[in-house]
């Protein structure tokens, strides 16, 4: 048998086992469920794009990080993300589409990047977009229900850090910097990883003078409240129509009842060059060291690239491989405690049919019903049970089976009890 395989995936690549999965199908459930609620449209986009389509945006760098080949004449690639891809089913479709499009969307993505804890090469991505025309409150909406969202499966606080491109290059423009924005977006979105040291030679590397560079650094320090970095932008030049915007945004993040969860933090760039207006990032309050588990902003002018008509759009996009890698087992605590998770145990082989019955009627108000397939000791089934985290065992024997009732263990006190399914399923709360 020398001639044996290793079975392994290639780096960067990962699969989940079946308890793993559970959590992560309910993690996913309940973030589509907040995103329907606000009225955002599920889609899903072609895993594979021609090359040319998806290169058009998403700046320097993004075609080293897609997987790509040939067949025959035609090049293809991955997707790397699914804001292009987005873009590219917009213009497509428009005269089909209804607008302002809003759309969630929850697919794999393939990026051929330097593999690390918690990032991988094969990883799903949780969007959120609309597309139509430009408005703050969309911005402001796609933060609320990513709060919402990411709140639903047990993340709570969060914070959300939040700058604007328009701002940075105005302050750019108001120090004599009007070359190389995608660099130094790109320098400064490294700063919270490398230092402020590194960064300043960085950005010394774009010919910018010692002075340029002082106040880059000095502005991207900027956090707070909209009133603290209000008071902080006044040292800048910056449009009267821009510092509006700020204002405005502020004020409909208020109406939604999170202005606690935000900080503006002007230290975010984001490094895609199609973002055009605010940018975003999250982390969870206590939970800072994880990094940032959510992002996203404004592209004004993404579709440009695939059809004549303007759009605006704005998206937010959660990591939900990463998300799930790090935070794992405090979302498996929180989505799955409410959860009832039934095997129901006939003790004899005549008892199975009966036992398919109970099955049937706990299954229309039961997350997980199993019936088990033999009849053995009730120590191996009570085993089997608990290496499948069931709340509860439904047992069937003689007396059960005469009385018409079952018994029903709960697996975490121990406490047992005979009921009718009648009972049973009127009121859960027995258990």
């Amino acid at each position: 048998m020398s001639n044996l395989i290793s079975p392994r995936l290639p780096g960067g690549f990962y699969e989940l086992l079946p308890q793993d999965q559970k959590v992560f199908d309910v993690m996913v459930s309940k973030i589509s469920q907040v995103y329907s609620s606000f009225g955002y449209e599920h889609i899903e986009t072609s895993a594979l794009e021609l090359t040319e389509v998806i290169a058009a945006k998403g700046g320097e760098g993004a075609d080293k990080e897609m997987y790509s080949f040939t067949k025959g004449t035609t090049d293809l690639s991955l997707h790397y993300d699914l804001t292009v891809p987005l873009a590219r089913y917009v213009s497509q479709n428009e005269t089909q589409l209804t607008f302002p499009f809003k759309r969630y969307q929850i697919q794999k993505v393939w990026r051929a990047e330097k593999p690390q804890k918690g990032r991988y090469r094969e990883f799903y991505q949780c969007d959120i977009d609309v597309i139509g025309k430009p408005s703050v409150r969309m911005d402001a909406e796609v933060v609320a229900v990513t709060i919402k969202a990411l709140n639903s499966i047990g993340l709570s606080p969060v914070t959300v850090r939040i700058a604007n491109r328009k701002i940075l290059q105005e302050v750019l423009a108001g120090i004599g910097v009007t070359e190389n924005f995608s660099h130094i977006v790109r320098c400064i979105d490294k700063l919270e990883k490398v230092g402020s040291k590194v960064v300043s030679e960085m950005l010394a590397a774009q010919n910018l003078t010692s002075r340029q560079v002082e106040s880059i650094l000095a502005f991207a320090t900027i956090q707070g409240t909209y009133a603290q970095v209000v008071s902080q932008l006044s040292d800048y030049t910056i449009s009267e129509e821009t510092m509006n915007e700020l204002q405005k945004l502020s004020l409909y993040l208020t109406e939604y009842g999170i202005s606690d969860q935000i900080t503006f933090d002007f230290s975010i760039a984001r490094g895609l060059d199609y973002y055009t207006g605010f940018v975003f990032e999250t982390k969870v309050v206590g939970m800072e060291d994880v990094g940032s588990i959510a992002s996203g902003g404004r592209y004004d002018d993404l579709c440009g690239n695939y059809s004549k008509s303007s759009y605006a759009g704005v998206g937010f996009s959660i990591g939900l491989s990463r998300l799930f890698s790090v935070v794992s087992e405090h979302i498996s605590q929180a989505i799955l405690s409410g959860d009832l998770r039934m095997i129901v145990i006939p003790l004899k082989d005549e008892y199975y049919q009966h036992a398919l019955g109970v099955a049937d009627n706990l299954r229309e108000k039961v997350a997980s019903v199993e019936v088990l397939y033999e009849a053995k000791s009730m120590r191996d089934q009570l085993s089997y049970a608990n290496a499948k985290e069931a709340t509860h065992v439904i047992i069937i024997g003689d007396d059960e089976v005469q009385q018409n009732k079952v018994t029903v263990k709960d697996m975490k006190t121990g406490e047992q009890k005979m009921l009718s399914v009648e009972d049973l399923m009127r009121d859960f709360s027995v258990l």
